[in-house]
């Protein structure tokens, strides 16, 4: 399971060495881009923003690998497959984008051009995603308007999960905070599709800091609902960083954390639409996806090499409270995926 940590830590030393690592539920590790003792082109940081309103799933992301900075946009829903991705690249950019060293700092991310227009704002736990887009997309360069307003909003003391992993070179490393349980406002509006979001709508922010090797994969699956009355969120990820990392599987209940020490799982690998299944050696949870939708994504540009399937699905089963009842999930729309990747 890895070592909970509870107080504040520098994560670096002075050789760009980690000083310790493991998990905890609030962000205490002091993370100091200036410690990183290797070469720029390892470093990689990225915010992302993954909503759910009904059927569509929208993904925002502001991130670089220090060769390359992304800015994207998109759009599907997993009914009927239609989708919309919009990005931009920035070459060589480094360090220059200034991300924020903690992910609840107040400050500002932005990148705009003539027909794009990006934006993230955090100020007082409220995070204000804004973007815009007008111009020209696909085969047939249809003229396309896209105008998105977000705004999350959480708790200064809910439950995150928190981890550092290790990797096999001392001076490599990953800062991760994933939070879910936003209450979100806002509105969508891109031709035909047009919502406003409502009480029944889920996010998670994914952030990330680090130093990884070039190449390297991760299992990641993420998902939110209220569950008869009971606020409830799991996180499971594995299959990264060296032996003996720690490990982000939990479930949250009413923000009241259960990290799950053993998971198990069983995953077709040739086939990502056959149900995924998992559960823990201690009866704590057990979960099955029946998937409906592969948002498979890959990119190749320069040195970069990506693959990723983020199969969606309705899961259902079980997990434990504290006195061992147990929560039924039924129809949980919620995702779990694959990456393989070189950058």
């Amino acid at each position: 399971m890895g070592k909970y940590i509870d107080e504040k830590i520098e994560l670096l030393d002075e050789r760009g060495f980690l000083k310790d690592f493991g998990y905890s539920y609030r962000m205490v590790f002091d993370y100091n881009r200036n410690k990183i003792k290797t070469n720029l082109f390892s470093l990689k940081e990225w915010d992302f923003y993954q909503i759910k309103h009904q059927d569509y799933i929208i993904q925002m992301t502001f991130g670089h690998v220090s060769y390359a900075a992304n800015f994207s946009f998109n759009i599907f829903n997993v009914k009927t497959g239609r989708k919309i991705s919009i990005s931009k690249i920035k070459l060589f950019p480094f360090k220059s984008l200034n991300m924020p060293e903690d992910p609840d700092k107040n400050t500002q991310l932005f990148y705009k051009d003539k027909e794009f227009n990006i934006c993230f704002t955090i100020n007082n736990y409220r995070r204000i995603l804004d973007f815009n887009f007008k111009g020209y997309k696909g085969k047939s360069q249809k003229k396309i308007y896209i105008e998105v307003q977000i705004e999350l909003f959480n708790k200064k003391d809910e439950n995150r999960i928190v981890i550092v992993t290790p990797f096999e070179k001392k001076n490599q490393f990953y800062l991760n905070c994933k939070e879910n349980f936003f209450n979100i406002a806002g509105k969508v509006n891109i031709d035909d599709i047009v919502f406003d979001f409502d009480s029944n709508d889920t996010a998670v922010l994914d952030w990330g800091r680090g130093v990884w090797p070039y190449k390297h994969q991760w299992f990641w699956g993420n998902g939110a609902a209220v569950i008869n009355n009971n606020r409830f969120a799991f996180n499971l990820g594995w299959g990264f960083g060296s032996d003996g990392s720690p490990k982000e599987n939990i479930y949250f209940l009413n923000g009241k954390p259960y990290k799950i020490e053993n998971l198990k799982y069983d995953i077709d690998l040739q086939n990502y639409m056959n149900k995924w299944h998992f559960y823990d050696e201690e009866g704590k949870l057990d979960l099955e996806m029946t998937p409906i939708f592969d948002n498979y994504t890959k990119n190749k540009l320069l040195i970069v090499n990506t693959k990723c399937h983020q199969v969606w699905g309705y899961f259902n089963g079980y997990v434990k409270s504290d006195n061992g009842k147990k929560i039924n999930i039924n129809n949980l729309l919620a995702f779990c995926e694959h990456a393989i990747n070189r950058w």
